[in-house]
């Protein structure tokens, strides 16, 4: 549950990744990244990307 709610904030937020992971509940940064990684499959920047968004810019692509 938490992972959606981060993906949704990756998608709609424009917050770093560290802020992103204490928002859903998570102490580390890195800990959240590999949590991630594991449900999903993809980093949060592959994620973002296959979302159409740009980490860099903050804003999609197509």
């Amino acid at each position: 549950m938490r992972i959606e709610v981060a993906k949704e904030l990756l998608r709609t937020s424009g917050l770093p990744i560290g802020r992103i992971s204490k928002q859903v509940g998570y102490k580390t940064a890195p800990y959240f990244c590999d949590l991630f990684f594991e449900r999903t499959g993809m980093t949060s920047e592959q994620y973002l990307r296959s979302s159409g968004f740009s980490i860099a810019e903050g804003n999609r692509t197509n």
